[in-house]
């Protein structure tokens, strides 16, 4: 039964969000506090920051901006929070993360969940 609500949740999710959404229950993570952490790719280093700010600004921690090693041009940012994830918040993060990469003409890299580090779990 749980699994059918979990799928239910993710018709109106991404793709490739539904997918990860699936690998989270079958782990037992869709209860589970996280690290949630969305990729982004930009051209350049002033333009990165100007987004980590807007994305700093949100509520979301910088957890990663450098550039990224040859040949890749361009700088990536990794951004994060520590949650429990659902449905409606993937849905909504997707928008914002993609709305912030298109704005700074960046791209948007999707995301991933990590545990959430024991110093953090006070």
């Amino acid at each position: 039964m749980r699994l059918m609500k979990q799928r239910s949740q993710t018709r109106d999710v991404h793709p490739a969000d539904a997918i990860q959404l699936e690998a989270m229950a079958n782990r037992g993570e869709q209860d589970t506090r996280v690290r949630w952490v969305h990729h982004l790719y930009f051209a350049d280093e002033a333009t990165a920051r100007q987004a980590t700010e807007q994305i700093e600004a949100a509520g979301w921690a910088e957890e990663w901006l450098s550039a990224q090693p040859e040949p890749y041009p361009g700088w990536m940012m990794r951004a994060s929070r520590d949650v429990v994830v659902t449905a409606a918040e993937v849905v909504e993060a997707r928008a914002f993360f993609e709305g912030v990469a298109q704005r700074h003409g960046g791209t948007y890299g999707g995301w991933d969940v990590r545990r959430v580090p024991k110093h953090a779990l006070v």
